[in-house]
């Protein structure tokens, strides 16, 4: 026999899901027992048991959550009654969304592969003359395959570049705000060898390929006039082996791997000078910062405050488990000094409320560090759904699972993606299924939290992982149809308040049908049918 308890019942849990630190918690569950006693604990902690009291066919008790947020595990023993696995009640400090991406519109673009500027060939001069270990190749034809040039361990030898600007963004922000686009998330832009840029070479400044600071600075000003902003990618991690501060190629004089009188020194760790050296997953190229070192923090945090003073609204922190917590609340707090509605959104792949990295508790979203985070989880359930690996009462069940895990503001503010430069392209998981492409960005852009567009998805693009999820943009061969689709998503969360800002529940009914309910508005998608959209009380 087992207990019977569901935190999703307001009678065996209250409130719902997770709450602020103090706050009192009703907890009740069901069994034939004599006696029912609640046992919780925290992590690091010794476990403590509450007897509980009978109350007709239920034992009740209270739980006050403890003054300092993260997740508070419980369960239920009762005699003669199987063992009962921890639930998990998050506590969190209060954390407001910034107003202008609560409710908005996300695109995210790879900067080199969306559009050429009127500036593009300058750009492509400056691009090829600048400093790098590794050679550029700049494509002729905007209607190239992207390729990696390696040798036979995987080391590239020449990084293709297609002459995308910063100030070709600024001539299509018109057909972003088509889009009903509020902000635009850029990949990296800084000064880097790669056309990814997330080997950063120079922090101080714009990849000459792109444009320079006077272009970033027009770009930031054009989009808030036309009511977006712009979220940079902080990497905040690594750098690249080529750049100012390791300097393994000698390219730029003073940097890491000219020995200990270098300031930059210390920002690494050397485990033999100078070949061998903590990088990221093992990639030489991509040698690991220290933040916790005073100088490299400080600098760090300066990058934060510049490029928000240039015109930036927030930063979307990579690989935020390889970023220590006293790091990500110290972005925070200098970011919100800079600029009070800045944004600090991170990339986590799992639930961000109990996620542990390198052995400890992270706390992502419990209220000083990030905003919110990458929903990962939507789109894997999602497409799951839509493909027919997990039906509508998994997909419902993951989706409250996440609200109830989630505190209201990240819950709120998760970034719901169904394809980024990590994944292959949305449209190519679908085996090109257009329809269904239709439903499943109905969905994400139904579901609590804030959509993202992956630049190209709205015109149809399709392929595999990289490098081919990183194609240019197809203008002029765009899917139109699936473009006027995404269009009128646009319109139906403008038109309806309650898809910005209403709560939200869902369910199943069979296995094809899932249903949803945002304020007093209700919506289905079933994928047997290929119907979707609002439903009648």
């Amino acid at each position: 026999m087992k207990v019977f308890h569901d935190p999703f019942l307001s009678q065996h849990r209250s409130p719902f899901g997770a709450v602020k630190c103090g706050a009192l918690v009703s907890l009740a569950a069901r069994c034939e027992a004599d006696e029912c006693v609640l046992i919780f604990c925290r992590d690091g902690e010794g476990a403590i048991r509450q007897p509980m009291r009978r109350s007709g066919e239920l034992w009740r008790t209270e739980l006050r959550a403890p003054d300092e947020p993260g997740p508070v595990w419980y369960k239920f023993e009762c005699p003669g009654y199987a063992e009962e696995e921890f639930r998990q009640i998050t506590v969190y400090k209060e954390s407001a969304l910034p107003e202008w991406y609560a409710g908005g519109i996300v695109y995210q673009i790879f900067p080199d592969r969306f559009f050429r500027g009127s500036d593009w060939m300058e750009r492509r001069r400056a691009g090829a003359e600048k400093k790098t270990h590794t050679p550029r190749i700049f494509h002729e034809s905007w209607d190239d395959r992207p390729f990696y040039r390696k040798t036979g361990d995987n080391t590239v030898t020449h990084w293709d570049f297609f002459g995308g600007t910063l100030l070709g963004i600024e001539e299509k922000l018109d057909y972003l705000k088509s889009l009903g686009v509020t902000a635009i998330y850029l990949n990296p832009i800084f000064a880097a060898s790669s056309n990814h840029r997330y080997d950063t070479s120079d922090y101080m400044h714009i990849d000459p390929a792109l444009g320079d600071n006077e272009s970033f600075f027009s770009l930031a000003a054009s989009a808030e006039k036309k009511g977006m902003r712009l979220i940079l990618d902080g990497v905040f991690s690594h750098t690249g082996a080529d750049s100012v501060y390791f300097d393994k190629f000698g390219i730029y004089g003073g940097g890491a791997c000219s020995g200990e009188g270098s300031k930059y020194y210390r920002w690494y760790d050397f485990k033999r000078f100078p070949g061998e050296y903590r990088c990221w997953w093992g990639e030489k190229e991509l040698p690991e910062l220290n933040e916790n070192e005073p100088g490299c923090r400080e600098f760090l945090l300066d990058v934060v405050e510049k490029w928000l003073k240039a015109g930036a609204a927030g930063w979307r922190l990579d690989v935020a488990d390889e970023l220590p917590d006293g790091f990500i609340e110290a972005v925070r707090a200098r970011a919100e000094e800079t600029r009070p509605d800045a944004l600090i959104l991170g990339e986590v792949w799992e639930d961000a409320s109990n996620k542990i990295s390198y052995g400890e508790r992270r706390r992502y979203i419990l209220g000083n560090a990030l905003h919110a985070v990458m929903n990962y989880p939507f789109r894997e359930a999602a497409i799951d759904f839509m493909t027919g690996r997990a039906d509508a009462g998994v997909f419902a069940m993951k989706m409250m699972r996440m609200k109830a895990n989630y505190p209201p503001g990240a819950f709120n503010g998760a970034l719901n993606i169904i394809g980024s430069h990590d994944t292959a392209r949305v449209l190519t998981e679908l085996n090109g299924d257009a329809e269904k492409l239709k439903m499943l960005s109905f969905l994400q852009f139904t579901m609590a939290g804030v959509p993202c567009i992956y630049y190209g998805d709205e015109a149809g693009a399709e392929g595999e992982t990289d490098p081919d999820n990183r194609a240019p943009f197809p203008w002029g061969k765009e899917n139109n149809e699936i473009t006027e689709h995404y269009r009128s998503l646009a319109r139906l969360r403008e038109n309806c308040p309650q898809l910005r800002y209403g709560d939200f529940y869902a369910e199943a009914e069979g296995e094809d049908r899932y249903v949803f309910r945002r304020g007093d508005l209700r919506f289905f998608a079933d994928r047997k049918s290929g119907e979707f959209g609002p439903l009648e009380y």
